[in-house]
């Protein structure tokens, strides 16, 4: 029997992934990314450490900086990787939970078990993603 973990992660291989591809995201696994030459602007999926076998929840995480001030602080904080992570808050850059982007303006955490409708959570990502996401990360892309 497959657990709750094992089945996400089918999910996001064979359902996610390919919508958010299709949606003009780059990207695999629970990190994607808005393909640009001149900025890091990257969406994370962050499953809450209270996840189990039987449930889990998740959130996603949004972070943009340009790739020249991330290039310049990793000169200044040696600890930083080649490419930040959407899941990391760093000292520099902007970034956000799709939650607070999002009408509610609060953070967003989606279930998902056995009884979960996985098409419709799909959809629900997708469009949060799109509409909420997207734009925002846009819009700093431009203003920064």
């Amino acid at each position: 029997m497959s657990t709750v973990q094992v089945k996400f992660k089918e999910l996001m291989k064979i359902s996610l992934a390919p919508a958010l591809r299709e949606s003009g995201l780059k990207g695999s696994g629970q990190t994607y990314s808005i393909k640009s030459d001149e900025y890091w602007a990257l969406i994370g999926f962050q499953k809450s450490l209270y996840s189990d076998s039987q449930g889990l929840k998740f959130t996603i995480n949004i972070y943009v900086v340009p790739k020249q001030e991330w290039e310049e602080s990793r000169e200044k904080y040696s600890y930083f990787p080649q490419k930040p992570s959407a899941n990391t808050k760093w000292q520099i850059g902007w970034s956000e939970r799709i939650g607070t982007l999002m009408p509610s303006k609060l953070d967003h955490w989606w279930e998902f078990n056995s009884q979960t409708n996985e098409s419709e959570l799909v959809r629900q990502v997708v469009e949060a993603i799109s509409k909420y996401a997207v734009p925002a990360m846009q819009s700093r892309m431009k203003s920064a």
